[in-house]
């Protein structure tokens, strides 16, 4: 009996890692397509706003023009990043205490 149940066991060990793998190329795959489309993402939403516009000089040019309240956006933005990253990092460490727990409650078995 128990060479069955290492072998179920084993076959749910490995079917777990399977679907491990799968998850991970699942996220890489999102993280690349983010890291693709952000940059373009937030040029053309910083280009759409009030904050800059494209204006005609005298002799036909074109010329970018930033707004005096430029400011508004650097002044919402980095507190925005900052509290979100904050935000993240709380999580991760809550979860990972969490996990920690739940390990040490089932005396150290794979819960």
């Amino acid at each position: 009996t128990y060479n069955l149940l290492a072998n179920r066991d084993s076959i749910l060990s490995r079917s777990i890692a399977h679907e491990a793998r799968q998850d991970g190329a699942a996220m890489k795959t999102i993280a690349l397509v983010t890291m693709l489309f952000f940059p373009a993402t937030f040029v053309s939403s910083f280009l759409g706003t009030n904050l800059v516009t494209l204006d005609t000089t005298p002799d036909g040019g074109k010329r970018f023009v930033f707004s005096e309240l430029w400011w508004v956006y650097v002044v919402s933005a980095v507190p925005l990043t900052v509290l979100t990253l904050l935000s993240w990092c709380f999580w991760v460490k809550r979860r990972s205490r969490r996990e920690k727990m739940k390990f040490e409650t089932a005396g150290g078995a794979i819960v």
